[in-house]
């Protein structure tokens, strides 16, 4: 198991995994807050017991992150824990030189980008590179079920819409609520959701059957409305967490100092939320007070879909006139 986090400006990650020797079982806690560790342990002896733990080390200099490495790999030994080297990496940002971080007289490996748990994390936060493995993992999944699934003749093609939607289109959304994708990044998605359809329907380029046309014959919605509504949806769940919730914070805190590069500012996670939220015809202003009772914030969900789906037919519509005539 592995754990990876990221830092605005000159803020140094460090992740490790750690894991459990025979006489303990069961972590309870493993934090870091400022520069304190705090570490809570259930102590059960339990033996032939193995246990994984993943934790992240926050540092803004290359110091600090050493002496907290030295405190927990001490502490560590007190509890007869043991530091894996090769899960352990240094992930940093915004420095001119990587750091050099020892653990037990052996430097920790520098890495540019770290996966946890299906979602990449760079060190410039791009999300081309977790797309394109995102892409893959989907791609490889469809392929593996192509003799089972997509060229099986018993199956009819609606069993295997649902296939295509529990094990590919689950694993090509993965983390899709938080995203901050581009137009051009989600138009490559919506490029393979659609591909996929086509070939389990057996439509070919051929046949000239507009995306529209697919979408309606198998029942199944866009990318761009799946995305949506995945956004819209933990939109309102983190809108009901308690204010003292770290998703809660990230979402509606603002930083009290710095200023953007000049130039054209990148896309945020809000501008995103904004947009998604204009789309499907609901009030930016007022919908965080809509959102905070479930039963409203779900209705507004569906009326925003529908909503949705008829401006996408009336501009389909419109485009097919406009390439006939």
């Amino acid at each position: 198991m592995k754990l990876s986090s990221f830092s605005l400006n000159s803020v140094i990650v460090l992740a490790f995994t750690a894991s459990f020797g025979k006489e303990f079982h069961r972590l309870t806690t493993c934090c870091v807050k400022k520069n304190f560790l705090l570490l809570v342990l259930n102590l059960l002896p339990i033996n032939f017991i193995w246990c994984p733990l993943d934790a992240v080390l926050v540092a803004h200099n290359e110091d600090t992150l050493q002496a907290l490495m030295d405190s927990l790999s001490r502490v560590s030994k007190l509890f007869s824990l043991d530091i894996s080297l090769k899960k352990t990496v240094v992930f940093a940002q915004g420095v001119s030189q990587p750091p050099k971080v020892i653990l037990n007289d052996s430097p920790l490996e520098v890495v540019q980008q770290f996966c946890y748990l299906g979602s990449t994390v760079t060190t410039n936060l791009s999300k081309y590179e977790e797309l394109n493995i995102t892409i893959g993992k989907a791609a490889t999944t469809f392929g593996r079920l192509m003799k089972r699934a997509w060229n099986n003749p018993k199956l009819t093609w609606k069993t295997q819409i649902l296939i295509y939607q529990a094990c590919v289109l689950s694993v090509l959304l993965y983390g899709s609520e938080t995203w901050t994708s581009y137009s051009g990044q989600e138009k490559k998605l919506s490029s393979f959701h659609l591909r996929c359809v086509c070939r389990i329907m057996n439509i070919k380029w051929q046949d000239k059957v507009s995306n529209v046309d697919v979408l309606s014959r198998t029942g199944i919605s866009s990318f761009i409305e799946i995305l949506n509504n995945r956004r819209r949806w933990w939109l309102g769940h983190v809108r009901r967490m308690s204010d003292k919730c770290f998703p809660k914070e990230i979402l509606f805190g603002k930083l009290t100092s710095g200023a953007r590069a000049r130039g054209r500012p990148k896309l945020r996670f809000k501008d995103i939320c904004k947009n998604t939220i204009i789309r499907f015809n609901i009030n930016p202003i007022s919908w965080e007070f809509k959102s905070s009772d479930r039963n409203t914030w779900q209705q507004l969900l569906q009326q925003g879909t529908s909503f949705f789906d008829r401006t996408r037919a009336s501009h389909a519509s419109q485009k097919e006139k406009v390439s006939d005539s």
